[in-house]
């Protein structure tokens, strides 16, 4: 259905399907990791974010 969408309104051919396939076993190996990897360089650095603000904000006059 995207094939015929794209010929149609693009006038470009219906890409083939060699096109159409990923990587194989890398990229389904590959883009689970490279997610994880981002996931835990996230969850690091918002937790050290968050304990530097707590830090900075406990010692504020006030108690507050």
């Amino acid at each position: 259905m995207v094939d015929t969408a794209r010929s149609g309104r693009a006038g470009e051919p219906a890409l083939k399907k060699e096109a159409h396939q990923g990587r194989g076993v890398p990229g389904i190996i590959w883009f689970p990791l490279t997610a994880a990897g981002t996931g835990a360089i996230i969850y690091v650095l918002t937790g050290q974010a968050t304990r530097a603000a707590t830090d900075r904000f406990s010692r504020t006059p006030g108690g507050h």
